[in-house]
């Protein structure tokens, strides 16, 4: 996974900017892991920003972990402003799941099945998208305490 997880940074590193969003019926996963992934990514020197749409649902069985455990706020992205960004999707590779229209998306990563309506779509059927980032950069990216407690709220809340 190493090879993997460095040609992904590679990859992104000739974009300006990117916007890391999850699903739009939030759960702690896909908030947690747009976090993660924005979080890894800038460490590297990639200006990555955690984002959810104006729109935005938390599923009321996430709310109090998400309140609870999150670190800062998602830049809240107008819809309009959609066709102006660089989006990487997390916990799912499905742009009608959150972006419903054509929007620039360099990368999807995810552990569900995948719909092949994204390009460069690094999936692999795992307890949760948390996790699959922590296997994927643990050799390059020194997670801290916290945010591997994070990664198991993430397992514990999606199996």
């Amino acid at each position: 996974m190493k090879e993997t997880a460095l040609k992904i940074i590679k990859e992104l590193k000739e974009y300006n900017e990117l916007y890391v969003i999850g699903h739009n019926n939030i759960d702690s996963d896909s908030f947690f892991s747009s976090y993660l992934l924005s979080k890894i990514l800038q460490s590297f020197g990639i200006n990555a920003k955690q984002c959810i749409l104006e729109d935005y649902q938390i599923l009321e069985d996430d709310r109090g972990e998400i309140e609870t455990f999150k670190k800062e706020d998602p830049i809240v992205l107008p819809k309009e402003e959609i066709k102006d960004k660089t989006f990487i999707l997390v916990d799912h590779n499905d742009p009608d799941q959150s972006l419903k229209m054509n929007a620039n998306i360099v990368l999807s990563i995810d552990h569900h099945i995948v719909t092949n309506k994204v390009k460069n779509c690094y999936s692999i059927e795992y307890t949760s998208t948390g996790l699959y980032l922590y296997d994927l950069f643990k050799e390059i990216y020194s997670f801290s305490q916290e945010e591997k407690d994070i990664i198991a709220l993430t397992v514990i809340t999606d199996s």
